[in-house]
């Protein structure tokens, strides 16, 4: 790790300079655990998902859209809440929602592929917030995943025995490193080390038969004695 050093040449001036300083990993102590952070009965956990003010956001934008549609306003009748609340067994009758505004003629289309479920998804997220707090350890199954393809959102398999995972908002990358990714660190990937030795960046690369670059979010950049399938004694980073 480097860090920046300040030395007084004269009365009124300052030179900056870098210098090494051996790096340490900060530990940030994960003191809660995962819990739903309001108190709730049974019947009440439908509505605390989904509260008037998404059904609300819901019918305007279906009215909204409705108008663009129809030539003949007169043949529309306003929605409301009421008639978005259904039982199970009509839920065929709803298979049109419209959750976000259409581009006009001179506005350029979205980026975001996921515009269309945008708001929506945007408020889900702002709620699971402000009700649940997950564990440390998360995991995102993704065997579930059967395209193969540049598929930006996950599928939901009936058959798959886990249907559900919680995914975080925030991806968090940890492990080996492909050393031209981009957004690599170039001191990091330019290090020249000799073999068995780690450069100390906020990643890492270990110089063994070739280079292996990593980020590590928990481990510092330790060599510790490992062992191999063949019974073999190396020496690798604990991260590895």
């Amino acid at each position: 790790m480097k860090k920046l050093m300040s030395h007084q040449v004269q009365v009124d001036q300052l030179v900056h300079t870098w210098e090494e300083e051996p790096a340490r990993m900060k530990s940030i102590p994960f003191i809660k655990g995962n819990s739903l952070l309001v108190n709730l009965l049974e019947n009440d956990y439908f509505r605390l998902l989904v509260d008037d003010d998404l059904l609300n956001n819901i019918i305007v934008e279906i009215n909204h859209y409705a108008l663009e549609v129809f030539l003949n306003t007169d043949a529309w009748v306003h929605t409301n809440a009421a008639e978005l609340q259904i039982g199970r067994n009509r839920l065929q009758d709803y298979w049109c929602f419209h959750f976000a505004r259409n581009p006009g003629p001179n506005e350029d289309l979205p980026n975001d592929r996921l515009f269309k479920i945008l708001p929506v998804l945007n408020y889900f997220n702002n709620k699971i917030q402000a009700i649940y707090y997950p564990g440390r350890n998360l995991r995102l199954d993704e065997s579930m995943v059967l395209w193969r393809d540049r598929l930006l959102f996950k599928q939901y398999i009936r058959n798959k025995r886990h249907k559900y995972v919680y995914s975080g908002q925030l991806e968090v990358f940890d492990g080996t490193l492909r050393a031209d990714r981009k957004g690599s660190l170039k001191d990091v990937v330019k290090a020249k080390l000799k073999r068995e030795a780690t450069a100390k960046y906020l990643d890492g690369v270990m110089e063994d038969k070739r280079d292996a670059t990593y980020i590590s979010m928990q481990f510092e950049n330790t060599i510790v004695e490992v062992r191999n399938r063949r019974g073999q004694e190396k020496l690798n980073t604990i991260n590895i």
